[in-house]
């Protein structure tokens, strides 16, 4: 990926059309004689000249390649990534755009997986979306990329190649000597009205308590008449529900427990299900100014935190929520439960419906290790 964006930088637009199908295309010729990129970008990375060239990516974006496209090595190195030099070792086939990636069609020997940035090309790569988007960027340049930015398989591979936040930590389990606990949060989305059920599922293998935002509680509020043996189910659990009013309610003097730290304290895990567009952009910018936004920015970061995003088919698709996404998964390396395509409370039909509670549960089980 990253050869694209230096070779593109370095081309005229006569060079790009002379070149239209070398990158990411095959016929069966090529297809016999193209080799991983992973083994090439290994070679390449042992470069200090390509490393620092990457460094510059890192810090600055696409524009700083420019300054290292006349460097012999990072040329030579471009040219590697890109497939176009004599050096590289035949037999390792490519899947064409579209195609399904096969058990043996990429090889990642141990050099390339010792490299971060060569893993995260590696999978980015085996995406058919990913492969379309960095052919776009060669045949148009970098406007290409706007039409993308929605795409958060696309977007996620961008912001890690950048280097958005270091490598996370390995998370937190809980203790074997008890529950472990969850704290799920609930915001101003419509699916809201399925928290109950999400919840009682959640309590059969964790303690759970709930966090609502003041539209979050409206919403939670009208489950009662959505699924009524549901939310029968969800009282008798007494499952606590907390919002904006406790954490005030609770603090008088300096001194007083703060709730939003007791709550972060508390969990082993930070579940949002369902993750409005409003809050997943609050949280995305650092934002914190109520109880759940305030818990997730004091969150300890070695905790693991699942989000299951929930909107409108326009918002979902909208270039802001993918850069949100991105950053979620950077800062807290959050694992994100995709909203799946139905007919939309709205009307709409589209993506943005929130996942099958049993899938948000599951993903809720395998963050915590269970």
């Amino acid at each position: 990926m990253l050869a694209a964006f230096g070779r593109s930088l370095s081309m005229d637009r006569g060079e790009e059309e002379q070149e239209t199908n070398n990158l990411l295309h095959f016929d069966d010729d090529e297809q016999k004689e193209s080799t991983t990129l992973t083994e090439a970008a290994a070679v390449a990375m042992k470069d200090a000249k390509v490393r620092e060239m990457l460094a510059a990516f890192r810090n600055e974006g696409p524009q700083a390649l420019q300054r290292y496209v006349d460097d012999p090595a990072c040329s030579d190195a471009l040219d590697v990534l890109r497939g176009q030099s004599s050096g590289i070792v035949p037999g390792v086939v490519v899947p064409r755009p579209g195609e399904p990636v096969v058990e043996g069609s990429i090889v990642e020997p141990a050099a390339a997986v010792d490299d971060p940035r060569t893993r995260i090309a590696a999978e980015g790569l085996q995406k058919p979306q990913v492969r379309e988007m960095l052919e776009a960027f060669r045949r148009e340049g970098p406007a290409a990329l706007q039409r993308f930015a929605g795409d958060p398989e696309c977007a996620s591979v961008v912001a890690r190649l950048r280097g958005v936040a270091p490598p996370p930590p390995p998370k937190r389990t809980p203790p074997a000597t008890r529950r472990p606990r969850i704290l799920l949060g609930v915001t101003g989305s419509v699916a809201t009205v399925k928290v109950p059920k999400l919840a009682v599922q959640l309590k059969a293998f964790a303690d759970v308590r709930v966090v609502a935002t003041e539209r979050g509680r409206f919403f939670l509020g009208k489950a009662r008449t959505y699924d009524g043996a549901a939310y029968g189910a969800f009282e008798q659990a007494q499952i606590e529900v907390l919002s904006d009013d406790d954490e005030w309610a609770r603090w008088n003097a300096v001194g007083d427990p703060v709730l939003h730290v007791d709550l972060r304290e508390w969990a082993d895990l930070l579940l949002i299900a369902p993750l409005g567009a409003n809050t997943l952009a609050k949280l995305a910018n650092g934002l914190c100014d109520d109880l759940l936004s305030c818990t997730a920015r004091a969150w300890d970061l070695d905790k693991p935190v699942v989000v299951a995003p929930a909107m409108n088919t326009a918002m979902w698709s909208h270039p802001m929520t993918a850069h949100h996404l991105a950053a979620l998964r950077g800062v807290y390396d959050a694992a994100v439960v995709a909203p799946v395509a139905k007919a939309l409370a709205c009307g709409d039909v589209g993506i943005g419906a929130l996942a099958d509670v049993d899938d948000v549960a599951a993903a809720a089980r395998a963050a915590l290790g269970l």
